[in-house]
């Protein structure tokens, strides 16, 4: 009695697993699939995948009383409810577009430029003065999955994934005079392509400056905190606090009756060598509340003699080609360079407060030599916020902060 037993046991538990898995197809309003969005669980974001060249994804596990959450830079966050799903037949999922950068339509309002300019000053200063109020210098405890992805066209080189805590200590100012962050991980995982991992085990540290090598070894490459850091620190007040009084730069616009759209920007050019443009776009309620900040980078720059690339530099630009070995080059010499950084920090109001919903970010830059051999390095992140703390939110200690989180390595199946 005891074998058949142990088939039946065997059976229901596989059975059970089946009905566990979840497979979808995420597509946008067209139809269109939706290659590498990020879809995991909101309670058990371990829990995750990232869905294929087609928009298909398969989940090998997931529970009830969740939610699934499916997000992509461009589109609008989709969250469902597990306990809604049943049956064992791939879902199609819908994501509704969400462009980086907010169109700009400027408002052609009464009265003379003069006037226009001083409603304009009155504005800006309205807006600074109710986020001394939105954002109070106390501490608050975001709770996040974060990933970052680097990938060179349609390759991923590393992936980076973080669950863990943010704490802002506004009240202890940096040497920036910026709000001063806290991160830490409960666990990590990654991902790094075979080809690169291989070319860092081997790499030439002799090729290194002495500078280099030093600036080397402060690495920690067990943390991938520092990562997830440069994805989060943004300071809002110390930006708009710096160019809200440069009336000259800002336009006003309008999406609907109950928010308005503001437009900052500054170029710089150097005709026929550089020209970068800063564009940011701040999207305010009618009480001057912070809905969203969206802000882009663009840089063209011309060399006129060429930058010669070092022995190290062009190892470390092979490294992230990953091109199997094939292709790579013995020395470079960049000519042209262009690219473009994007990234958006969405809020909402929370215990009176406006507290960060959800980041990301994607910069994609570009080069050729003068032999027009192009190449190219692109990096996409997003940080979800599963819950912030606003009250009686406490400092990590030295100890806590020194603990390594558990690092898992992956392979680029489960990376989202």
């Amino acid at each position: 009695m005891q074998k058949p037993l142990i088939i039946l046991l065997l059976t229901i538990v596989s059975l059970n697993c089946v009905a566990k898995e979840l497979s979808g197809h995420v597509v946008d309003s067209l139809r269109q699939p939706i290659p590498y969005a990020s879809v995991f669980l909101q309670n058990n974001p371990q829990i995750g995948t990232i869905t294929d060249d087609n928009g298909f994804f398969v989940l090998p596990d997931y529970v009830q009383d969740d939610h699934l959450v499916i997000t992509s830079i461009g589109y609008e966050k989709f969250t469902l409810s597990t306990n809604k799903i049943s049956g064992t037949k791939p879902i199609r999922i819908v994501l509704k577009e969400q462009p980086l950068m907010l169109n700009t339509v400027v408002v052609s309002a009464k009265g003379s430029k003069r006037q226009q300019r001083k409603l304009l000053k009155q504005l800006l200063a309205d807006i600074y003065k109710q986020m001394q109020i939105d954002f109070p210098d106390n501490a608050r405890n975001y709770r996040i999955v974060s990933d970052v992805s680097v990938y060179n066209e349609d390759k991923v080189v590393a992936f980076d994934e973080m669950v863990g805590n943010i704490v802002e200590l506004p009240y202890l100012k940096n040497a920036r005079k910026q709000d001063s962050l806290q991160i830490k991980a409960d666990f990590t995982r990654y991902y790094i392509n075979q080809n690169t991992a291989d070319g860092l085990r081997n790499f030439d540290q002799d090729l290194l400056k002495r500078k280099e090598k030093r600036q080397l070894q402060k690495i920690d490459f067990e943390k991938s905190e520092p990562i997830h850091r440069m994805l989060w620190a943004l300071d809002i007040k110390k930006l708009f606090g710096d160019i809200y009084k440069e009336t000259g730069n800002w336009s006003i616009s309008e999406r609907d009756a109950l928010s308005q759209l503001l437009t900052y920007t500054k170029t710089f050019t150097l005709p026929g060598i550089v020209s970068a443009t800063m564009k940011l776009h701040l999207s305010v309620d009618a009480h001057n509340h912070v809905q969203r900040l969206s802000q882009s980078v663009t840089l063209w720059a011309n060399i006129p003699f060429g930058y010669k690339l070092s022995d190290a530099q062009v190892a470390a630009l092979n490294l992230v080609l990953i091109n199997d070995g094939a292709g790579n080059f013995d020395k470079y010499r960049l000519k042209t360079a262009n690219g473009k950084v994007e990234r958006n920090v969405f809020f909402t109001q929370q215990d009176g407060q406006v507290v960060v919903s959800e980041k990301n970010w994607a910069a994609n830059v570009h080069g050729a030599d003068k032999n027009g051999q192009s190449i190219a390095f692109n990096q996409k992140a997003s940080c979800q916020v599963l819950s912030v703390e606003t009250k009686n939110v406490r400092p990590y200690s030295k100890k806590a902060l020194a603990t390594k989180a558990p690092r898992t390595q992956i392979e680029l199946s489960g990376v989202r």
